[in-house]
């Protein structure tokens, strides 16, 4: 079998530098994703600059993080500094809606969801953007206004109501309706693992949904669970001025329904380090001493890399 050497390719403000260590991390539902690296030199000067991380074996890199540092910590034993960065999404937390006057709010009327998230990360300086065709209108009985508040929360406010997510991919903002399950061919198939933990369970089970919107819109949606006693229901709630429609009050229950009315599966495995794996991707893993022949949803990937690199996968289903 032909040696395989670990390789990476890390640039700050465009300029490579040697590191010690590094760790990048993503979730399905974490709006923002973080990377960390340890160097033997570094200064002040890179708060704020773009960082983009490759990782890989024998020159073969895949681009696995881009964003900006936040942090330079300096540790005098063993005289290395720990640098951490955040994709472009922190620039939505960090980004505040504030106009001049409470009365006069930033608003919006009769606009798609996904041209509302694009006019919000826009305001975040975010321009690189990709929203799905959402098929929903929201300040048709009124604006949609913000005021005193992140960018990042007003979105979660949209997000929430047609379980949506808003995410970052190597530069991009993509707004997006995706279930976390296992759709369509899998990306690869994974045999081997270093550690394996198989759960199940109902803590995050919700068999209903109630829609709370504005003056009086209410909705409701619910399922008998297999997995609870029966005529028992764990309820979720969403609550939003927002919601201006008794048809978009529908829709949420529905689709937040779907999103939480299932058992928990949840498979956590560490594998040899593999940087072509990402959050929302379908795995296959099939490995007979887990018994485990099955597709599995990617819900978060965190690739560790030393003296070796490591994947660690928490697969849904």
């Amino acid at each position: 079998m032909p040696i395989r050497n670990i390789t990476y390719l890390v640039t700050v403000d465009g300029d490579s530098v040697d590191i010690v260590s590094c760790e990048v991390s993503a979730s399905f539902k974490t709006f923002v994703s973080k990377a960390s690296f340890t160097v033997y030199s570094a200064n002040s000067s890179w708060l704020g600059k773009e960082v983009e991380i490759s990782l890989g074996y024998n020159g073969s890199n895949t681009k696995i993080f881009e964003g900006y540092v936040d942090d330079v910590a300096y540790t005098r034993l063993p005289g290395t500094y720990e640098i951490t960065c955040s994709d472009i999404l922190r620039l939505a937390e960090k980004h505040y809606i504030v106009t001049d006057s409470l009365e006069e709010p930033w608003s919006r009327e009769n606009i798609t969801a996904e041209d509302l998230v694009g006019d919000l990360l826009e305001e975040a300086g975010i321009t690189s953007y990709d929203g799905y065709t959402s098929h929903f209108t929201f300040g048709v009985d009124g604006k949609v206004e913000f005021n005193i508040t992140a960018v990042s929360d007003a979105i979660s406010q949209i997000c929430n109501i047609l379980a949506t997510n808003v995410y970052a991919v190597n530069g991009t903002a993509y707004f997006r309706q995706t279930m976390p399950v296992p759709t369509g061919s899998p990306s690869k198939t994974i045999t081997d693992y270093i550690q394996a933990d198989y759960t199940y369970g109902t803590e995050q089970l919700r068999n209903k949904v109630v829609v709370f919107g504005k003056k009086d819109i209410y909705a409701e949606a619910s399922e008998s669970s297999p997995y609870l006693p029966t005529g028992f229901y764990q309820t979720a709630i969403v609550s939003s001025e927002l919601i201006d429609s008794q048809s978009m009050a529908d829709s949420s229950a529905d689709y937040n329904l779907e999103l939480y009315n299932k058992l928990t599966e949840e498979l956590k495995l560490d594998i040899e380090g593999d940087p072509s794996i990402f959050v929302r991707d379908t795995i296959h893993v099939t490995n007979a001493t887990i018994d485990m022949d099955d597709d599995w949803f990617v819900y978060s990937v965190k690739h560790s890399m030393d003296d070796t690199f490591t994947t660690s996968l928490y697969l849904r289903r």
